[in-house]
């Protein structure tokens, strides 16, 4: 049983009061440590402005005053008990070189969080403490009573989505959704990874350019681990095949971050359930942007539920991958190469000749709903094969007698993304029976 909020906070007023010392004794120079704060305006048409703002940075400053904390045995006390809440194994030695341990960082977090509390809107030029027992300090308590009262944390996977958009806000399933990419989620990830930051890679403007949407998963986690982020990431993966299933030409994922919410962030950052920013450097191609209708948008939960029983291995999720590969080509050569190694994984796993003959047909067949579109796709595709031989065996540009046999690269892209969608659509559906669609070449 966690111990009571007084008990808590006769614990933690002796390390505040020596904390009030040590940074008056070090703001008086006036030599207060600030870190970089990223500030962006930006407008829908792309336009805007960046600048830095500077804060004061509570970490350096607590740093700078651990010194005078670690006198004494106030500190060592504080961990012992911060130790014995959430069951970890207390330290039994007064340790002057205080390695890593939880409960410190606990007790860094609580010092840290109240010196922010207790500057407010003085940073970045402080003016001294007042007593200890102000709002700040019980505010801090209390917070860090709540922390050490809870077993169970969550947090978000925001994975933001360029080149698609959709008529309105999803649920998938609890706690998976696709979200408007608000103002304020492009501050906080700004905030923290923006241009100026302190990140070895800062986000630049171009890196949030045509997103309207960001998928949010719900991870639910411990203390001290537990975080299953990457069965969250699965799940944004899988939003984006319905997406590409669905009707999208392109469906990328630029930047995705882990989001810890509500008042125990800080805490939980610290302990290690915040990972950083994961960043992918190709952007949909401008050309490739689709938006999708209000049917094909209410369609994508349906089309999500279905890829959850879709098999891992094998023919289709080879050309599931495909799928997804194609969509982040930016040239057109290898995108119809993936199509047709999908096409070949699934309407021709018993062929090593004829392919081009063969899975036409076949494809033709399965999708077709009348012998008229059936003749149209067969040819289409037999065109777009010869464009995939054409560039697998080292062909360089075409000359025109080969164009007028293979038709526009354009037109082959196209067509074979569209036929590996519909055909992937229904094969979750109805899996293709190559020797029925072949017995029916008979009838």
């Amino acid at each position: 049983m966690v111990m009571s909020v007084e008990a808590l906070a006769r614990t933690m007023r002796p390390l505040v009061v020596k904390l009030e010392r040590a940074v008056s004794q070090l703001i008086e120079p006036g030599e207060v440590p600030t870190k970089p704060i990223p500030r962006i305006e930006a407008e829908s048409d792309g336009s805007g402005k960046q600048w830095i703002d500077t804060d004061l940075d509570t970490w350096r400053l607590r740093l700078n005053a651990m010194p005078a904390l670690e006198t004494g045995s106030e500190l060592f006390i504080a961990e012992q008990l911060i130790a014995r809440e959430p069951g970890i194994d207390a330290p039994n030695v007064h340790d002057r070189a205080r390695p890593w341990t939880p409960q410190g960082e606990v007790i860094n977090v609580f010092l840290e969080d109240y010196l922010s509390a207790a500057y407010g809107a003085s940073a970045p030029n402080p003016t001294p403490f007042e007593d200890p027992t102000d709002i700040a300090f019980r505010e801090q308590v209390k917070r860090l009573h709540a922390f050490l009262s809870e077993t169970r944390f969550s947090g978000e996977l925001l994975v933001l989505m360029a080149g698609v958009t959709i008529t309105q806000t999803l649920q998938f399933e609890p706690g998976l959704e696709i979200v408007p990419f608000s103002s304020a989620l492009r501050d906080d990830l700004w905030s923290i990874a923006g241009w100026g930051s302190t990140e070895v890679q800062p986000l630049q403007a171009h890196d949030l350019s045509d997103v309207a949407y960001a998928i949010s998963v719900t991870v639910n986690g411990e203390r001290l681990g537990g975080w299953d982020w990457w069965a969250a990431q699965l799940k944004a993966e899988r939003v984006r095949l319905a997406l590409l299933l669905g009707g999208a030409n392109a469906a990328s994922f630029g930047v995705s971050w882990l989001r810890i919410r509500g008042p125990f962030a800080s805490y939980l950052r610290r302990l290690g359930a915040h990972s950083g920013i994961v960043r992918r450097p190709v952007p949909a191609p401008a050309g490739r942007r689709t938006s999708l209708t209000p049917k094909q948008t209410a369609e994508l939960p349906h089309i999500y539920a279905r890829l959850a029983s879709a098999p891992e291995h094998g023919s289709f999720a080879l050309a599931l991958r495909r799928l997804e590969t194609s969509a982040e080509r930016l040239s057109r050569e290898d995108r119809v190469i993936d199509c047709w190694i999908a096409f070949e994984a699934l309407f021709a796993p018993d062929s090593k000749t004829e392919l081009r003959f063969r899975a036409s047909l076949r494809i033709a067949r399965y999708l077709g709903s009348d012998a008229q579109e059936r003749h149209a796709i067969a040819a289409g595709l037999r065109k777009a094969y010869d464009w995939r031989s054409h560039v697998v065996h080292g062909g360089g540009e075409p000359t025109a007698k080969e164009l007028k046999r293979m038709g526009a690269l354009d037109d082959a892209v196209s067509l074979c993304e569209q036929m590996l969608r519909r055909a992937l659509g229904k094969w979750l559906l109805e899996p293709a029976n190559l020797g029925e669609i072949d017995d029916r070449f008979l009838d």
